[in-house]
């Protein structure tokens, strides 16, 4: 658990036109999917939360390789928490935070020094993935690298940095919005700052 102390945190959630530019589906697509119950249920004009949209975007590349979709949509909510993780990362202004310049700065500092507020955001309680691979017909691997030569393999290849980084920058808006809970002896302004993006390489393995 990170020393920062949230008292609210909210995800974005996204409306219909929205989800089909981030995850490249066709909003009939995802109308027919609710239809048919392989996906939940949802009141007209609601919006999708941001799992539910890494989970589609994982399953649309899935079954562009050729997986039936029920399985593409196991495996979409699996690793929907690795999108939602690499998306906070790569996109400069996932993460708009509120609070004091104190409050904030405390964010910043641990924002900087890994990526464990990262794995808090996305609920992420394992190490990430960051490829996902199948040779020939073979049972899904994950590995934390890119291959060197990714068509070079004959099966799947999803690389789940892509889709993070897809996903983050057609939300066109921050991911998360933290708010910072004000200490006793903090009279401070309340700021609204966005946390920049974070180079991959220095995730916590």
């Amino acid at each position: 658990m990170s020393d920062v102390q949230m008292d609210k945190l909210e995800q974005a959630d996204f409306t219909l036109a929205d989800v089909t530019r981030m995850t490249s589906l066709k909003g009939e697509t995802i109308r027919a999917w609710r239809k048919r119950g392989h996906l939940p249920a949802l009141p007209r004009y609601a919006k999708t939360e941001l799992r539910e949209v890494a989970s589609l975007a994982v399953t649309k590349l899935l079954m562009d390789h050729g997986m039936p979709l029920g399985e593409a949509r196991q495996f979409g909510e699996h690793f929907a928490p690795d999108v939602v993780y690499l998306a906070v990362l790569s996109t400069r202004g996932s993460v708009e935070v509120h609070g004091t310049e104190r409050g904030i700065a405390t964010f910043e500092d641990q924002w900087g020094n890994g990526d464990e507020l990262a794995r808090e955001l996305a609920e992420l309680n394992r190490s990430p993935a960051v490829v996902i691979t199948s040779a020939d017909g073979g049972a899904l691997k994950t590995d934390l690298k890119l291959e060197d030569d990714p068509d070079s393999q004959s099966g799947y290849y999803v690389n789940l940095e892509g889709v993070g980084r897809h996903l983050g920058a057609n939300a066109h808006k921050p991911l998360f919005t933290v708010r910072i809970a004000r200490k006793e002896d903090d009279d401070g302004p309340v700021l609204v700052r966005r946390v920049p993006k974070m180079s991959l390489d220095r995730r916590v393995r």
